[in-house]
Order: C-alpha cells, then sequence, then structure tokens
C-alpha cells in the first residue's frame, strides 16, 4: 500500500475537488493491493471461463418434508404412527 500511495503521490496533478482525490487515492491502493494478490490457476479459467467462483459436481433439487414421509409411509406402511397406538 505505501508504494500505491507514492506512486499516487508522484502522479496526482491537481484534480477538480478533494473528494476526486481521494477516490483517485483509494482506487490506486485497492489497485495495488490486487496487483500483490497470488491467484490459483484454476480460480483464474474459472474467472475466464465465465464459470463463476463455485464449482458445484452436481445439482440439488428441494424435497418437501411432507412428500418425503408420504412416499415412505406408503413404501413402509408398518412406519405408521396410527398402527402404533
Amino acid at each position: 500500500m505505501a508504494k500505491g500511495y507514492a506512486f499516487h503521490g508522484q502522479r496526482c496533478d491537481t484534480t477538480e475537488s478533494l473528494q476526486d482525490e481521494q477516490c483517485l487515492l483509494i482506487f490506486c491502493v485497492v489497485h495495488t493491493v490486487n496487483r500483490e494478490q497470488e491467484l490459483a490457476a484454476p480460480m483464474v479459467m474459472s474467472y475466464l471461463m465465465g464459470w463463476g467462483d463455485i464449482y458445484r459436481s452436481h445439482h440439488y433439487t428441494l424435497i418437501f418434508w411432507s412428500s418425503f414421509t408420504g412416499a415412505l409411509l406408503r413404501e413402509f406402511p408398518d412406519l405408521s404412527p396410527m398402527k402404533s397406538q
């Protein structure tokens, strides 16, 4: 960040307002920090291919509990709470 700030101080000409100067300073510091970050090759390829940052090997489907218990009771009627009473 110190290098980014020093570069900003050398390159910064007079800006229109203090807010513009501060925005440029923050941009330079963030850019410097991001430049120093190491990225793994699979992550870079994932971003370049447009696959996003989440890898999933399969798709998920919603299961409603009432449907699950109904199917279970049809398959195994002995599990019914009414039969145990």
